[in-house]
């Protein structure tokens, strides 16, 4: 074996064995989250609303603020069923809300907390995204988390390199002719998985980089590329009367009449605009969208636009990253595939601290064997020195 290929056999293996067990929890929510819309709404058969028209934003705004008694911050839909409207509020502890309601009738059918410390905040699948997000530890989590995407891509890439076959070695590697031992039945599969998932790994891992860290990483792309950046208002020192909130939705819903509402963020006093998003027919994002329209919250004058459609390539790009990690820029099949990559993920770190364990057990015996006591043969196959 080359020295270079030894050296990636070495570091693929090591941060397997130090950095695995958190890829195992990653890949296992990560998992979970593929459909965690559609088990919200299987676990909680209140969240349903009715089949008619939406009710105006200013009144489910109005509705919401008087049953929490603080000023909405964001109205959105919960999910690609666009039945219910989110009211989301800030509460007087500083921790964010989010009431769930009826788009048709205002009626109020369940509350949540979008970023849970607990199980019990909210629903229980907020709180399995804000371990695969942050690990509930708030920014230092979340930087855990993307550096650990880093080191996942790096060891991605060595396992694709280091399992390789040569030309002409495939039909070795698929047909399990030679697996005998559990030891080569189990390196075989490892190396056969890892082929066939670590592409997916690669594309999941960039995925999960960007969005972690996507603020510095748009601007220093911005610094080379064509890339739009958010509109940045000046604070508002007027006290005039914000526009209403369905007339911001209207005029984005004129400019895209196609377009399905999707999220409208409140003015406040910092950022006096309404910035409405949207979803067009064709945009990567299943049901999210990435189109955006940017309003001065007092003269309804548009201030920005952000198409997800016909935007600077690198944007759609960068807006992309995160329906290719979830799965959903491939449909049903791509998402079938990111769950069970990530299924996979604590089976090749079992299977690799087996193997592991299994090869320093073996050398451990023929040392003892030849003559060495049994501790220190283990302490040498450890790579530890005897005292």
């Amino acid at each position: 074996m080359r020295r270079s290929k030894r050296v990636a056999v070495q570091v693929h293996l090591w941060l397997g064995l130090v950095v695995g067990l958190l890829w195992s929890l990653q890949g296992l929510t990560g998992a979970t989250l593929v459909f965690h819309r559609e088990l919200d709404r299987w676990v909680h058969s209140e969240w349903r609303g009715g089949p008619g028209l939406p009710l105006p934003a200013d009144q489910l705004i109005a509705i919401a603020e008087k049953s929490s008694g603080r000023p909405v911050t964001a109205l959105g839909i919960l999910d690609a069923g666009r039945d219910l409207r989110t009211a989301t509020y800030t509460d007087a502890s500083g921790m964010q809300n989010m009431l769930l309601l009826d788009a048709s009738s205002g009626v109020i059918v369940g509350q949540r907390q979008p970023q849970p410390v607990r199980p019990s905040d909210g629903s229980t699948s907020r709180f399995v995204y804000m371990i695969h997000q942050k690990l509930v530890s708030g920014h230092s989590g979340e930087v855990v988390i993307g550096l650990s995407g880093c080191l996942l891509l790096l060891t991605a890439i060595l396992g694709l390199w280091i399992a390789w076959p040569r030309r002409g070695n495939w039909r070795s590697l698929i047909i399990p002719r030679g697996w005998r031992t559990l030891s080569q039945k189990l390196y075989s599969w490892h190396r056969l998985a890892g082929l066939a998932f670590g592409i997916v790994f690669v594309f999941v891992a960039i995925g999960g980089i960007y969005m972690t860290f996507a603020d510095p990483i748009r601007k220093g792309l911005g610094e080379v590329i064509d890339l739009q950046s958010p509109y940045e208002p000046a604070p508002s020192t007027a006290s005039s009367q914000w526009l209403a909130a369905q007339t911001a939705v209207n005029v984005a819903a004129r400019l895209f009449p196609d377009a399905q509402f999707v999220r409208l963020a409140m003015p406040t006093k910092d950022k006096p605009v309404y910035i409405v998003r949207l979803r067009q027919p064709g945009e990567v994002r299943a049901w999210s969208g990435a189109t955006a329209v940017t309003l001065d919250a007092v003269k309804g004058d548009v201030l920005q636009i952000q198409d997800g459609l016909r935007g600077p390539l690198a944007d759609r790009i960068l807006d992309a990253q995160f329906s290719i990690h979830n799965g959903e820029a491939a449909g049903l099949l791509g998402r079938l595939l990111i769950m069970l990559a990530g299924l996979s993920l604590p089976t090749f770190y079992l299977t690799g601290l087996w193997l592991w364990f299994r090869k320093r057990w073996l050398r451990a015996v023929k040392r003892a064997q030849s003559g060495q006591s049994p501790r220190g043969a283990l302490m040498s196959a450890m790579g530890r020195k005897q005292t």
